[in-house]
């Protein structure tokens, strides 16, 4: 790996953890007290970016993941990095799903107490602004990294040499 692609790949890891604390930064909470009635989400102005910096993260991951298990010539080295990488990796896309998890039912536990409050049904649709995060979130970010991390090893791991 050049040091041009460890540094466009910085960048890029760099620009998705601003854009998770741009889209966190935009959703509203739910305070008790009041909602927010206004005519806008501005998290919407920063949801679409951002999925399409975790697109290209997760291609750049998959890429470099392809290169470095590639490169690995020792066949100790190589024997380590088929059982280890892979199982941290695993790890990690496990925990991302059980936080992102919990993340949804704390969510639901704020609807809930929205509706209540207001006494009446509230619909706010798929895309509002109290539920940004749900979208994009630095869960969602470790599973983007973790996929593409699994996969990488797993099409190297496939090959007959």
């Amino acid at each position: 790996m050049s040091v041009k692609s460890v540094k466009w790949y910085a960048v890029l890891v760099l620009l998705c953890v601003l854009l998770v604390y741009l889209v966190d930064l935009t959703t509203f909470r739910y305070n008790g007290r009041t909602i927010s009635a206004g005519n806008g989400n501005p998290g919407l102005l920063f949801l679409f970016p951002a999925w399409t910096a975790a697109l290209m993260l997760m291609i750049a991951t998959f890429i470099m993941a392809v290169k470095y298990f590639d490169d690995l010539s020792d066949h100790i080295v190589k024997k380590a990095y088929r059982f280890w990488l892979p199982l941290f990796s695993l790890l990690a896309l496990l925990l991302s799903v059980y936080f992102q998890y919990r993340k949804i039912m704390q969510w639901m536990d704020t609807y809930r107490q929205m509706t209540e409050r207001l006494g009446s049904p509230l619909f706010l649709g798929t895309l509002n602004p109290y539920n940004n995060s749900l979208y994009y979130n630095a869960h969602i970010l470790l599973f983007c990294v973790s996929a593409a991390m699994l996969c990488g090893w797993w099409v190297v791991s496939r090959r007959p040499y």
